[in-house]
């Protein structure tokens, strides 16, 4: 049980960091972002610091230019990571299921004999 919260709790902080919701104020669908911004968003951001990601990409020409924000590696990456995250939450929260139905059928069992 402790990994499946685990596994949830990295999932949880990894989605909300590496994706944003565009388009922005609407909240409608997330989409991944990345890791590292490029030098000019990094430079826009501290020239705007109270902008959302949603926000930055849509001053930067929105979704289909969301490489102009974070590099095409980067996002890249922040999928892998969000893919293998989700993986091992699916995995760890279905192995506690499997331990949790097994010990109810082996505690049947002894009960009955």
């Amino acid at each position: 049980m402790f990994v499946g919260f685990t596994a949830t709790s990295i999932y949880w902080v990894y989605l909300h960091k590496l994706t944003f919701p565009y388009p922005p104020n609407q909240s409608q669908e997330r989409h991944v972002g990345g890791f590292q911004l490029t030098p000019a968003a990094q430079l826009y951001l501290k020239a705007h610091p109270n902008l959302t990601s949603a926000e930055i990409v849509a001053d930067f020409g929105g979704l289909p230019m969301k490489t102009k924000v974070w590099s095409e590696e980067s996002i890249d990456n922040a999928e892998t990571v969000l893919t293998v995250n989700y993986i091992f939450l699916v995995l760890s929260l279905a192995s506690a299921i499997f331990c949790l139905l097994e010990g109810l059928v082996v505690n049947s069992a002894n009960q009955s004999t």
